[in-house]
């Protein structure tokens, strides 16, 4: 799933971007803050993530299964 963020404002050490979300929609993640130090010179008014859902292969094991 790939997901859009604009740019909406600057906070002290981050720069908030707002999850562009088609017309009845709901937000998957919402307000996305990204440290200045990563973004660097960039001064990109948009981003785009991409998520992965993963499930879990994790087993469950009883008391009575341990020897």
């Amino acid at each position: 799933m790939e997901l859009v963020f604009e740019r909406e404002k600057e906070t002290k050490n981050t720069v908030r971007f707002q999850e562009v979300v088609a017309d009845g929609g709901r937000p998957v993640i919402g307000p996305l803050y990204v440290q200045k130090s990563w973004l660097a010179d960039n001064d990109a008014e948009t981003l785009e993530i991409t998520i992965q859902q993963k499930t879990s292969e994790r087993t469950l094991t009883t008391a009575t299964d341990v020897v």
